[in-house]
């Protein structure tokens, strides 16, 4: 931080006899203002997932205090008509640090807060984090001091300010990786209960693609039915933090709670009302396989759908986009009919 915030004084002017206290101040000002605008806009594309990927916004947090610290120490050695886009970029970083780091803090809390003391863990975790802020400070205005003493922006001294900035960096993001992997949270999101719902996926997979061989849908043999014992607590799960955050950006095939418009793009009107009314007519969700896409299936939840709703058609997305695999690497192919005897299975 010391190091970083020499860094950014120096990139403003600081030591400069052509510099002003009113240009610097104006810079500091609008480097402000424009990185809050972009902590907003953050926050509008980010909120909705704070609550279910709680692990991989802890992560990114420290990731991107990380990048702005980076682009702080950079801004000394850019041309001075950059350094306001360099800084403005570092702040915006820091801004979505904040965010990110207070959306998911009270998770986490509640997750150690076994006896409800959520308060007293507050304030230890506050204390803790003084601790380590006035030792890291002390530290840094000493090899500040250190650097002082060198011949002004000598090799010597740019090459050890680097060299302990990336030791730091480096060793923050590994010890906040496996801290954050260390986390059993009682709750599911896409990754962990793809993670739990692996065992009974396999079973109902490989009936499901008998059935289809077989040419006909019969109900599933119960000694065929995987047990749903197997299933373990979302506390005994221990997802990939990367694929977990790849879901972010990339739906794995799966669309949870797509439009009707775009769930049935394509489709003729018998085929949606098969869907709609015969298929699912009992069920609160109903799936719709876009063979055009190949492997892209819609999940649809109606009105008044539980909890149990949403499991039970997650898992079922999950089974007919692996027998659709299945298919597709046998060289067959998708079409309207085959979307059929896929959805009915």
């Amino acid at each position: 931080g010391v190091i970083s915030t020499s860094a950014v004084l120096t990139a403003a002017g600081v030591g400069s006899s052509e510099a002003s206290a009113y240009g610097a101040a104006m810079t500091w000002a609008l480097r402000d203002g424009i990185g809050m605008v972009g902590g907003l806009v953050f926050s509008y594309v980010a909120s909705p997932h704070f609550d279910s990927h709680v692990k991989e916004f802890r992560l990114f947090a420290d990731i991107i205090n990380d990048v702005g610290l980076t682009l702080d120490m950079i801004a000394p050695l850019v041309e001075q008509n950059r350094v306001m886009f360099v800084t403005i970029l570092a702040t915006m970083c820091k801004v979505m640090c904040g965010m990110s780091a207070g959306a998911t803090k009270a998770s986490i809390t509640a997750h150690f807060a076994l006896r409800g003391n959520m308060a007293d863990l507050n304030a230890k975790e506050s204390t803790q984090e003084s601790l380590v802020t006035i030792l890291g400070m002390v530290l840094g205005v000493a090899l500040a001091n250190k650097l002082r003493a060198e011949e002004k922006e000598s090799i010597f001294s740019i090459f050890i300010s680097w060299f302990v900035f990336l030791l730091l960096t480096v060793l923050h993001v590994w010890a906040n990786y496996k801290g954050v992997k260390l986390l059993h949270l009682n709750t599911l999101n896409r990754a962990r209960g793809e993670v739990a719902l692996q065992p009974v996926l396999i079973g109902l997979s490989k009936q499901s693609m008998s059935d289809f061989d077989s040419n006909h849908q019969s109900d599933v043999d119960k000694k065929n039915c995987p047990k749903f014992t197997l299933i373990a607590a979302p506390t005994e799960i221990s997802e990939s933090i990367l694929s977990s955050a790849k879901n972010l950006f990339l739906s794995g095939g799966i669309l949870l709670g797509s439009p009707l418009e775009k769930a049935f793009r394509g489709k003729s009107a018998q085929d949606i009302q098969y869907i709609l009314k015969d298929l699912y007519k009992k069920d609160n969700y109903f799936l719709s396989l876009d063979y055009k896409r190949r492997d892209e299936i819609h999940v649809l939840l109606r009105h008044g759908a539980t909890e149990n709703d949403k499991l039970k058609a997650f898992l079922h997305a999950q089974v007919l986009q692996n027998c659709a695999k299945k298919i597709l690497k046998r060289g067959g192919t998708l079409d309207a009919n085959l979307e059929k005897s896929l959805l009915s299975m």
